[in-house]
């Protein structure tokens, strides 16, 4: 009777603890040995405290990121993905400018009116560039998903928990129409707030949409589309494992510093001209303030637009968690 009242206990302790057990576990292992990331794959152009030093207070104008794209574009390397969502019109539009100067003279306004917006600029160059842009899955006040352009086209049926959302919010037409491609950036963390894992697709609607990891990766790779079998994603030749939610573990390093670079050194020039060539070159911010901040097993905060670099390299390097036979 002992040993059935201690089995049964043993049992229930294991059933209420095993995620904190499995977790716990994880990231010690996590920690004493972290993945080694180079530079041959991915870079970070970071919008850090030196950027807004130099160019002012975010959200900057659209004709930054327009010399900015172009910064780096001209290098020629495989995707450039932008971890955030321009969901709004640039305010230093040509109207949006002079409604705030009701003194100006109808000649003026008139030609400022007809100068092009800053996003229309921007447009132009995301147009002529391999770019990746972001979209956020929400609950309510998107966009219908069915009303959306989806590229590419994710086949089969996803994993049966993966992440779902009803509405998604996405960059202006003017940029999201022209965009080479599109990426989700939801990545929900683990019940202790330590994130673990990128999805590597979300159902939005009765849609899925690829992660912005994984579709990068797609990009570099030159795969036409993404394609899902059991639980397992197809990129061209190359097999993902996923777990129960569509998501890809990741086993954890850190991005070299010389990987990453601030947009401030890129508008002055200050980058060399081989940094991008070749490479997934991920834009995003990297400030107090502004930055999506989240915790690893390896770092306590990190900014959000890191861990997508780690995961576009895991996937490259085939550099997953799997669980051993």
């Amino acid at each position: 009777m002992a040993v059935l009242v201690g089995g049964l206990i043993g049992t229930l302790l294991s059933l209420l603890s095993a995620d904190f057990e499995r977790h716990a576990l994880f990231d010690t292992w996590q920690r004493a040995a972290p993945r080694e990331i180079s530079t041959d794959n991915v870079a970070v152009v970071l919008i850090d405290s030196l950027s807004l030093d130099a160019v002012g207070s975010w959200p900057w104008s659209r004709y930054y990121i327009a010399r900015l794209v172009e910064s780096i574009a001209i290098q020629q390397p495989d995707a450039i993905a932008f971890d955030m969502v321009f969901a709004e019109p640039d305010a230093l539009n040509p109207l949006a400018f002079t409604s705030l100067y009701p003194e100006l003279d109808a000649q003026t306004r008139q030609t400022v009116n007809r100068l092009p917006t800053m996003d229309q600029v921007l447009g132009q160059v995301i147009g002529s560039s391999p770019i990746l842009l972001a979209r956020l899955g929400v609950p309510r006040d998107g966009i219908d998903p069915a009303l959306l352009l989806v590229d590419p086209h994710v086949a089969g049926t996803p994993p049966a928990d993966t992440l779902r959302t009803d509405q998604v919010l996405t960059s202006i037409p003017e940029l999201d129409d022209v965009a080479l491609a599109h990426a989700m950036v939801n990545g929900p963390s683990d019940h202790d707030g330590i994130v673990r894992r990128v999805p590597l697709s979300v159902i939005v609607g009765d849609r899925p949409m690829p992660g912005l990891a994984v579709e990068a990766a797609r990009l570099s790779l030159g795969a036409e589309q993404l394609e899902w079998r059991g639980s397992r994603l197809l990129i061209g030749e190359m097999e993902l494992p996923a777990d129960e939610t569509g998501s890809l573990p990741l086993r954890l390093g850190r991005i070299p510093e010389a990987a990453v670079y601030s947009a401030a050194e890129l508008l002055a020039g200050k980058v060399t001209s081989d940094a991008f060539a070749g490479k997934v070159v991920i834009v995003g911010l990297g400030a107090e303030g502004t930055a999506d901040i989240v915790a690893t097993a390896l770092d306590k905060n990190i900014f959000g637009v890191l861990l997508q670099a780690q995961a576009v390299d895991a996937i490259l390097e085939e550099g997953w968690v799997s669980r051993p036979d």
